[in-house]
């Protein structure tokens, strides 16, 4: 390792740290993984399951190049290309949405790269914004670190059920399924492409059954018709899906085209079978303006394979249990007391915070904070003294992020409409963040 010089430390995962470092000989800038655990024989190293799944998939421009490994006395370390930031880091400096031709040229390199794979016989299992590298306009997959082969291995008895972020997992995996394929991966691939049009993860939440409500929140209760095979895996796990009608993905996502929704609702379906796989997603009208030939001047394959009928058939579907989900909110709309608040059955998401940042921003410290906020997301008999009383319970807590917007909600659910449903999806950080700002400002 003498011939690196390390430059600054960029992450930190579970099994290493990345550091970006200088090559001496060549003047190239690189990253630099060191694994935690130590591997004394060469062997050990080409057996990792990561170092294997990269040396297979190291000929694709959207997968990350491993460029060497090190094994300096049983510490391992490996050299890849640098890449400028995460896809998570992009995502979370942008002041406003990214724009739809940016996230289309994006996604279509993340699906490109992630056909290579499946196609080579692996699944990723960990894919999200993190570990989705960004340079320039260049996307590359990265660390394969929960990455397996698919070929070659019938026996599924050893398929871990603790793979990736719990924001980004796929249902059938947090009710234990024993099977599970690269359909899990299409999954955490639709909660990072909605996730590029809201800025905040999709399926937020402290624990999986929290993550599990929120996921039953957007794509309503599964039933017999959409998802059998949960069915039956719940019952096993004694699991009870909470009864909710969902929501449509046109509303939470109000700047995405048609194309765009029907895209992420087929990739965010309950029964894995129905979900595209990368191939398919790339044959979606989402992405025709991608291709150099526009699709209807391109010269029909010879051989029509299943593929290519099955897809559009599954992006019709999606649409038709959109419209399903729609006729459901209408009817029990309808059919609401008079004491029932119809706002409740809608998502936060359709609010704008922007507007309340900016404006506390602006030095706005004599405004009532109640009254730059959306009424209907409060009790109605919320006080602004109530309110204050609660940031002032903030001052004690720690900066992070998350830990503020957990403990926030544990001492708020009793006051107020907005924490009971706080956790769900992205919106709850911005709001904390607006109730955090406006607790600064009081203590100036």
């Amino acid at each position: 390792m003498d011939k690196y010089e390390q430059i600054d430390v960029v992450g930190r995962g579970s099994y290493g740290v990345v550091f970006k470092a200088l090559n001496l000989e060549d003047g190239e800038v690189v990253a630099i993984k060191k694994l935690y655990r130590k591997h004394y024989s060469v062997q050990d190293c080409l057996n990792l399951r990561e170092i294997k799944s990269l040396v297979d998939l190291n000929d694709h421009p959207n997968v990350v190049k491993l460029k060497d490994v090190i094994n300096q006395e049983g510490v391992v370390f490996l050299e890849f290309e640098y890449m400028e930031c995460s896809l998570h880091d992009r995502i979370a400096s942008q002041t406003k949405p990214l724009s739809e031709s940016k996230i289309r040229n994006m996604c279509f390199q993340i699906l490109q790269g992630l056909a290579y794979i499946h196609h080579n016989g692996y699944i990723h299992r960990d894919l999200k914004p993190a570990n989705i590298l960004v340079s320039n306009n260049v996307i590359k997959i990265s660390d394969f670190g929960f990455a397996r082969a698919t070929s070659g291995h019938p026996d599924h008895s050893s398929l871990t059920h603790k793979i990736t972020t719990r924001s980004y997992r796929a249902p059938e995996v947090f009710l234990h399924s024993p099977v599970y394929d690269s359909s899990v991966d299409m999954w955490a691939i639709g909660a990072t492409i909605a996730e590029m049009f809201t800025r905040y993860p999709l399926f937020q939440g402290y624990s999986e059954a929290k993550v599990m409500y929120n996921i039953c929140k957007l794509l309503g209760t599964p039933t017999q018709t959409t998802w059998p095979n949960g069915l039956d895996l719940a019952t096993k796990l004694k699991y009870r899906f909470p009864d909710l009608f969902g929501w449509q993905f046109s509303a939470l996502l109000p700047n995405a085209s048609s194309d765009a929704v029907n895209l992420i609702a087929s990739l965010l379906s309950w029964d894995p079978s129905m979900r595209p796989t990368a191939m398919d997603a790339l044959q979606h009208p989402f992405f025709d303006r991608c291709y150099v030939v526009p699709r209807c001047l391109r010269h029909e394959p010879p051989i029509v394979t299943p593929s290519l009928l099955v897809a559009p058939m599954l992006f019709e579907m999606t649409r038709e249990q959109e419209l399903l989900k729609m006729e459901m909110c209408l009817k029990r709309f309808e059919s609401a007391s008079s004491n029932e608040d119809p706002v409740h059955m809608l998502p936060e998401h359709l609010f704008d915070f922007e507007m309340c940042l900016k404006r506390f921003e602006a030095g706005l410290n004599n405004e009532d904070l109640v009254s730059m906020l959306p009424e209907h997301l409060f009790d109605f008999e919320i006080q602004e003294a109530s309110l204050k009383s609660c940031i002032t319970d903030l001052e004690g807590m720690e900066d992070s992020e998350e830990d503020l917007m957990y403990e926030f909600v544990k001492k708020e659910e009793s006051k107020c409409m907005l924490a009971q449903g706080f956790l769900w999806r992205g919106l709850s950080k911005a709001w904390v963040g607006i109730f955090y700002r406006y607790k600064c400002l009081m203590n100036q």
